[in-house]
Order: C-alpha cells, then sequence, then structure tokens
C-alpha cells in the first residue's frame, strides 16, 4: 500500500484522538518529504472524515466553521471533547483492565 493510499484510508479505530491525529500527521510528513505536500485543509478533512462515533458531532460542527480551523486547532478540540465523554462511550484501547472483588 502507498503512502497516499495509507493517508486516505486511515481511521480512528480503537486510537486515542491525539494519537490517531499523529499518526495521520505522520504519514502527511512523509508524503512531503516525497515532494507531495499535504496541505492544512486537506489534513484537516482527512482527520475529520472518520473519526469515532462519539466525535462525529463535533466534527461536524468543525467542517462548518469559516474559515476552517487549522488542523491543530481541531486536534486539539477534538482531544478535549473525547476527554469529556463518559468513560462508558469513551475509545477503548489495548488496555488490561485488573477488576478486583
Amino acid at each position: 500500500m502507498t503512502l497516499e493510499a495509507k493517508f486516505r484510508a486511515l481511521s480512528q479505530g480503537d486510537l486515542p484522538m491525539l494519537e490517531y491525529a499523529q499518526w495521520l500527521k505522520g504519514l502527511a510528513d512523509g508524503l512531503t518529504d516525497l515532494e507531495q505536500p499535504v496541505n492544512n485543509s486537506r489534513k484537516l478533512l482527512a482527520l475529520l472524515r472518520i473519526v469515532n462515533e462519539p466525535l462525529r458531532g463535533m466534527a461536524s460542527m468543525l467542517k462548518m466553521k469559516t474559515p476552517l480551523p487549522s488542523f491543530l486547532e481541531a486536534q486539539s478540540l477534538l482531544a478535549l471533547e473525547e476527554s469529556e465523554l463518559p468513560a462508558s462511550t469513551s475509545v477503548k484501547g489495548p488496555y488490561l483492565v485488573l477488576v478486583i472483588e
């Protein structure tokens, strides 16, 4: 799979927002290194395209802002929104949970 295809196919999945955004930025930086620069709008729309269900409302609001927010601003707002989600709806990663009865 090419770097461009990875950039277009990346979705949040089980990743926390900040980690997902860092993966996306890393792919965009890699494309820039290959002389295929990714501008802010393209990075932003890729970030907002496939976020997890609890963040879709915030993603929709960010898409409607005029002018569009920067990638960094959107990343921060989505991460803040994610941090305020109840534990039962937040993104779950591959974490070990120990239950003591």
